[in-house]
C-alpha cells in the first residue's frame, strides 16, 4: 500500500511540474502541499 501511495505522489508531482513548466521538484511539492492543505481546511 505504501509503495502505491508513493508512486501516486510521484506521478502527481511530475504532472504538477509539467503544468508549472518547471523541473523544480521542490516547487511542485510546495504546490501539492498547498492544494492538499486547502482541501483539508
Amino acid at each position: 500500500m505504501f509503495d502505491r501511495t508513493l508512486h501516486k505522489t510521484h506521478t502527481w508531482l511530475k504532472e504538477i511540474m509539467e503544468a508549472l513548466g518547471t523541473e523544480d521538484r521542490h516547487r511542485a511539492h510546495m504546490a501539492l502541499r498547498a492544494v492538499l492543505h486547502e482541501g483539508a481546511a
